[in-house]
């Protein structure tokens, strides 16, 4: 028989073992029911995370079509002067009041809304007739604006800015052209749809909505316009060249900002300077420098000098520098730095013959040692004054002989005037190559 003793101290055991046990079976309970929580959570969250990759895949895809829909410039070169040529052709057929022609170009669409007819047809655009058989000149399609719609459609919001050839007046108007690239048609919508649908005021990155996803049958044919390097330099100078003769103000805001803070003081400075040039520039030679963001088209006229026009963010959308020193250009930069001291001092002796030709005071006095300009010119004006009475208005300069004397280059040579070769001085400059693309000079001309 247990003793009382013995009996408690079984119990004692028991009640400890139980308690082992239950702490036992409760933490394994625990693991597992936390183990199927988990698990359970990780299959929600893959739930979720496939639902939200669908979702997510969902609305890039509609991003990409209201992307698509957005107008944004021209930036294919092809695209852009196939549609200015369509433009060209729709004002001058309308100038000229070519009823037939025109019905075929116009949108079925707008015929149909609009009742059009050959009898009215007219009425319905805003583009009046020739008279006294002037000749009609497109000046440059101001903006044209591209958005993708369907099945190869491409819709184009243009801007247009055109004269009498006889004429300084230039009339704005606008139009929107459908065309297929697949099927090579194209219809146009005129102003007065384009008025009525609210879409004069549309910018780039908004987005066009039209309902067109396909072309009729009966459209116009048209084919691509394609221009090479030197066929887009000789647009972007006749761009200009128009600017600077009929339209300054137009010209004066395409000088590059950075350019224009050097160059010129304000727009009487600017209009100073065409003033001075005395002779309608022709485009004489071109290169083109590329980088990443933009394009260089470096041209010269007949007397070799500069007009760079810089194309950004678009078919000519261009600004412009009218030399290569103002401001110190990545492409010139370049050429100076691979180039030896000879192939440095005429690069230096380019940039004062166009200062002499720009009538660029300022910048010659600049570059003027200071011992020689505290001798010689002690303002601007005697500078001018000397100049004045000195060089030609267009000047050439042809370097016969260097010598180096201490740290300047003595170059001797002529100036010549380059309307009339006869006539020439006799001119000494002296420069001193300065750091990286830079420079001092002093100088006499006889």
């Amino acid at each position: 028989m247990l003793n009382i003793d013995n009996k408690r101290k079984i119990l004692k055991y028991l009640i400890i073992i139980v308690t082992i046990i239950c702490i036992v079976c409760l933490t394994i309970l625990v693991a597992l029911n936390k183990e199927r929580l988990n698990k359970e959570k990780i299959e929600k969250n893959e739930i979720q995370e496939l639902g939200q990759v669908e979702y997510e895949n969902v609305i890039t895809e509609q991003e990409e079509k209201d992307t698509s829909r957005k107008l944004r410039y021209t930036d294919n070169r092809t695209n852009y002067f196939t549609v200015r040529g369509l433009v060209q052709n729709f004002i001058n057929e309308s100038a000229y009041r070519n009823t037939d022609k025109i019905m075929s170009m116009l949108s079925n669409d707008y015929i149909n809304k609009y009742k059009v007819t050959e009898d009215n047809v007219f009425s319905n655009i805003d583009i009046s007739p020739i008279k006294n058989n002037k000749i009609y000149l497109v000046y440059n399609t101001d903006t044209i604006l591209e958005s993708e719609q369907e099945n190869y459609i491409l819709s184009y919001l243009v801007s247009i800015k055109y004269r009498m050839s006889n004429s300084e007046q230039y009339i704005n108007t606008k139009v929107l052209v459908i065309i297929d690239k697949q099927k090579l048609k194209y219809e146009i919508y005129p102003y007065k749809y384009i008025l009525d649908n609210h879409l004069e005021n549309l910018k780039a990155g908004e987005k066009l909505e039209l309902e067109i996803s396909s072309l009729p049958e009966d459209a116009q044919k048209f084919s691509y316009q394609e221009k090479n390097n030197r066929e887009l330099a000789n647009e972007l100078f006749e761009d200009w060249k128009e600017k600077i003769i009929y339209d300054k103000k137009d010209a004066y805001s395409k000088l590059s900002n950075q350019y224009k803070e050097k160059r010129f003081s304000n727009y009487n400075s600017f209009t100073d300077y065409l003033s001075n040039k005395k002779y309608i520039p022709t485009i004489n030679q071109y290169r083109v420098y590329s980088k990443d963001d933009y394009t260089d088209y470096i041209c010269t006229d007949q007397y070799n000098n500069y007009y760079i026009f810089r194309v950004q963010g678009g078919v000519m959308r261009y600004t412009v520098f009218l030399d290569n020193y103002t401001v110190e250009l990545e492409s010139f930069k370049e050429n100076y730095d691979k180039s030896d001291d000879s192939g440095k001092i005429a690069i230096q002796t380019g940039k004062f013959k166009q200062m002499l030709n720009l009538k660029d005071y300022n910048a010659i006095y600049s570059k003027l040692n200071e011992k020689f300009k505290d001798n010689n010119f002690k303002t601007v004006s005697e500078l001018k004054k000397y100049l004045d009475e000195k060089i030609y208005n267009i000047n050439t300069i042809e370097i016969q002989e260097i010598t180096q004397k201490d740290d300047y280059y003595v170059c001797n040579g002529v100036i010549r005037n380059q309307q009339n070769q006869n006539e020439q001085k006799s001119i000494v400059i002296a420069i001193k190559l300065i750091g990286s693309n830079e420079f001092e000079l002093s100088f006499s001309i006889k």
